[in-house]
């Protein structure tokens, strides 16, 4: 019961109305980001350290809040967040909560763009009215580009391999899985940062 639940909620995010209002929220925003990260742009696009806000995909889970902060331009970390709700009609309301950190080291870099590693873990914690119904913890790595089009605002884009373990509320291995491309289809994944110094 757990898999079902935990495949359909992450089959919910990934073709209902929530990824397309996410979706429209993200095209809507991008180009207001965009104009605002002109307030921070440099005369290059030179790669920053400091922080960054923005949406990204946690490992082995769904897209959310992203937090960045590099230590300095070569070493950073991710924080990634997301928590769902669904009710269906007539049905028990079922939610999750998912959560991600991750190292990044950059290997390679242009004027404008950075090719890097990642490494990490991540955690979905589903609940069907309001009990723990069990969870998934992932390990995953891979490779990451990203474009700077100013000082102050990325975007970036990743593929790599998760493994996936998914427990009961009884916290017992239930399912294991491999899955590559980290992440809900072939493309990987992809987010935005907006940098503050």
């Amino acid at each position: 019961m757990l898999i079902q639940i935990s495949r359909s909620l992450r089959g919910a995010a990934g073709k209902g109305g929530h990824l397309m209002r996410k979706l429209l929220a993200l095209t809507l925003s991008a180009p207001l980001l965009f104009a605002a990260s002109s307030a921070f742009a440099a005369d290059d696009t030179s790669h920053p350290g400091g922080f960054a806000a923005g949406v990204g995909q946690s490992i082995g889970g769904a897209p959310g809040l992203s937090l960045r902060y590099f230590v300095n331009e070569k070493f950073g970390l991710e924080l990634v967040g997301n928590k769902t709700a669904n009710t269906p009609d007539g049905g028990k309301e079922s939610g999750a909560l998912d959560y991600s950190i991750a190292a990044e080291y950059r290997l390679a870099s242009t004027n404008a763009v950075t090719f890097s590693g990642y490494a990490g873990f991540g955690q979905t914690k589903v609940t069907v009215a309001g009990e723990d119904a069990g969870a998934s913890q992932t390990i995953g790595a891979g490779v990451k580009a990203e474009y700077f089009f100013a000082r102050g605002f990325s975007i970036f884009g990743g593929t790599g391999l998760d493994l996936v373990t998914t427990t009961n509320a009884d916290g017992d291995a239930v399912d294991s899985s491999t899955n590559l491309f980290a992440g809900p289809n072939y493309l990987g994944t992809m987010g935005f940062s907006v940098w503050f110094k």
